[in-house]
């Protein structure tokens, strides 16, 4: 009997526990894998999967290939995963845009891909001396075409002619069942069936009696990369494990899900949803959609996302810098943002230095006629101030000393930094703004127009 037998999340949506029953050999099913996942503390990275040692969970299900027991794994400074205990990768690196470009083995064994500058594959190559190339849909094994992929299937070269394949899938857009009309009678029965895939929950797939084929396109439509025990899918911006249930590296968009693991598949929600290129839950029928599902459609969206952030960082770095200098005057509030000194804590030096560059930057832009974004690394500057504890109490510090105390000194650990700059901004122009009610953006945008026409 096949069933998903237990699974268990930490509070961040990482899984901690899966038991799963399949077939272990022949006709007998059993518990094939009881696995516990550890976490670095205070992180979303794996640490740790640990399996008993019996054969009745090493045969099949998870696959360690060092023989189960408790093994490790490691990751980069970027959160790319960059080695595994039980597959016996001792390495993993990584382009720039933190796509794998070679895994390699400690037995020797390595895998290597190349992409275009925008992440595209185009070519695979072995430790065993195999290469492939991909170019538009059209797969090559070495110099000779394997197979030329459509919506529908495949025409695979077999011999000096293709034989086209069809694929049926089901409401996730995995391959179920593969099949060609073998002796071209216009009909399909069993013994034409090519390939059948069936998936545990999150993507493993299901072992049985059935025929596995060559179609490596099966979870979601994704390839697998199967070479030395591999078991990764390509997913475009990010590879994922199916026998654990994520991906080996952050999704570039966490920032948007803030509720969730940055390495989840489908926010775990993997019977009704897939994971779209490696980014976002969706469902499978909005992948179908041309423009949504396309590749190139998620690079612009991940771009339009990062200029959105920028934007809003360089109002609110900038924009407590021209307010500031509005309300006390060019004159006195240069030294004193410039002169971190002159401020008590390391919070609000952080802030102090924020609000300078961006004021002077901005202010800088301005009056050149120029983009008031450009030539400041607004985003950076803002993480850096965020990365501090006490934050809402450096921009509350801010505010307080450049406005003359025109902000409450013992509401500063308890409000928002929203609310501190809103109501703060708010008191210093006369009460333009309401303390509470307002939020950073609707504070910003309301006054530093104002400021700035006063300015020139």
């Amino acid at each position: 009997m096949l069933r998903w037998r237990e699974i268990n999340y930490d509070k961040r949506g990482n899984i901690t526990k899966i038991i799963r029953r399949g077939l272990w050999t022949g006709t007998f099913y059993f518990t094939i894998d009881d696995l516990n996942l550890g976490y670095t503390s205070n992180t979303n990275q794996l640490y740790s999967v640990s399996e008993p040692t019996s054969s009745y969970y090493t045969t099949n299900g998870f696959k360690s290939a060092t023989g189960g027991g408790t093994k490790y794994y490691a990751h980069d400074a970027n959160g790319n995963q960059i080695s595994d205990g039980h597959k016996g990768i001792s390495n993993v690196e990584y382009n720039h845009l933190n796509l794998p470009q070679k895994v390699t083995w400690s037995n020797g064994n390595w895998v290597e891909w190349t992409y275009d500058a925008t992440g595209q594959k185009l070519k695979k190559t072995t430790s065993a001396g195999a290469t492939k190339h991909y170019i538009n849909g059209i797969e090559y094994d070495g110099t000779v075409i394997e197979a030329i992929y459509h919506a529908e299937g495949r025409a695979s070269l077999q011999g000096s002619t293709y034989r086209y394949e069809y694929i049926l899938r089901d409401h996730l857009g995995n391959t179920r069942v593969t099949f060609a009309d073998l002796n071209s009678n216009s009909e399909v029965d069993e013994t034409e069936i090519l390939q059948q895939n069936h998936y545990y929950p999150f993507g493993m797939n299901i072992e049985g009696s059935w025929s596995r084929g060559t179609n490596k396109y099966q979870y979601n439509g994704k390839e697998i990369d199967n070479d030395f025990g591999l078991d990764w899918y390509h997913y475009g911006f990010r590879m994922y494990d199916a026998a654990i249930g994520r991906f080996t590296g952050v999704d570039p968009i966490s920032s948007d899900f803030p509720h969730v693991t940055a390495y989840n598949y489908a926010e775990n929600e993997p019977i009704v949803h897939i994971d779209l290129w490696g980014l976002q839950k969706t469902r499978y029928e909005m992948n179908q959609d041309r423009k949504f599902g396309s590749k190139e459609y998620a690079r612009q969206t991940i771009e339009k996302r990062q200029e959105e952030r920028n934007t809003e960082a360089a109002v609110i770095s900038g924009g407590l810098g021209i307010a500031t200098l509005g309300a006390i005057g060019a004159e006195a509030a240069l030294p004193l943002l410039a002169n971190p000194l002159t401020l008590e804590t390391s919070g609000t030096i952080i802030a102090t230095n924020v609000a300078a560059d961006g004021m002077i930057q901005t202010v800088t832009n301005i009056a050149n006629g120029d983009d008031p974004v450009e030539n400041y690394d607004f985003v950076g500057a803002i993480s850096s101030a965020l990365s501090n504890p006490i934050i809402g109490s450096a921009v509350g510090g801010v505010l307080d000393v450049t406005l003359g105390g025109n902000f409450e000194a013992n509401s500063v650990g308890e409000a928002t930094t929203n609310t501190i700059i809103g109501g703060g901004l708010g008191k210093a122009f006369g009460g333009v703004v309401e303390p509470v009610q307002k939020s950073t953006n609707e504070a910003l945008g309301g006054i530093v127009n104002p400021v700035v026409a006063r300015m020139f």
